[in-house]
């Protein structure tokens, strides 16, 4: 099976300011428009906003904090701010005058100890203020053996974003997902 080119066909949203130069060829996010919708339709529940606020808690996964890259390597993947960014985007358009506190946003992040305290500053530097911690641990067993499973000590945190000013461009291409220029077998031959 032979798989077509491609490179550059990904299209960025159209919320995210044009850049400088022309876009980067590369794999990029893609972003579910439901998410969208979801936030649009928790703005029209009836109620008075101002006694009424709601909380949207956002989990990446394990080991996903957007915009970090915790590991520099290829087949890593990079999550970029291209989402949070479109949620506050979302929340302020939907949520705007008399009820604009009325939707907080908090994203969930667990990654381990050591690497949180390594990147705390980088986490706080691009943005992001950490509301709550607790230090866990989580099981890993990566070839599922009985007998296999390892501890891992875990940080749990919350974050919220700072507000978010002037226009915003969409991340690059992730640097570290090449897959279209992996060359692809074909077992059809």
């Amino acid at each position: 099976m032979n798989y077509p080119n491609t490179r550059g066909l990904a299209s960025h949203h159209p919320y995210f300011a044009s850049p400088s130069g022309p876009y980067e060829e590369g794999e990029v996010e893609i972003i579910d428009p439901a998410i969208e919708t979801i936030i649009s339709l928790l703005a029209k529940c009836e109620g008075d906003y101002d006694q009424r606020k709601m909380t949207l808690y956002l989990d990446p996964g394990y080991y996903k904090i957007p915009g970090i890259v915790l590991f520099e390597e290829e087949g890593t993947s990079l999550f970029s701010l291209d989402l949070p960014n479109l949620v506050d985007i979302w929340r302020t358009k939907y949520f705007s005058g008399t009820n604009h506190d009325a939707l907080k946003i908090v994203w969930k992040a667990e990654v381990g100890i050591s690497d949180f305290h390594e990147k705390r500053h980088l986490i706080e530097g691009i943005g992001w203020n950490i509301t709550d911690m607790r230090e866990t641990e989580r099981i890993y067993n990566p070839f599922r053996r009985p007998g296999d499973d390892r501890v891992i000590p875990t940080m749990q945190f919350l974050m919220r974003r700072d507000e978010v000013f002037g226009p915003i461009t969409a991340a690059g291409p992730d640097p570290y997902t090449r897959w279209y220029e992996r060359e692809f077998v074909s077992f059809d031959d």
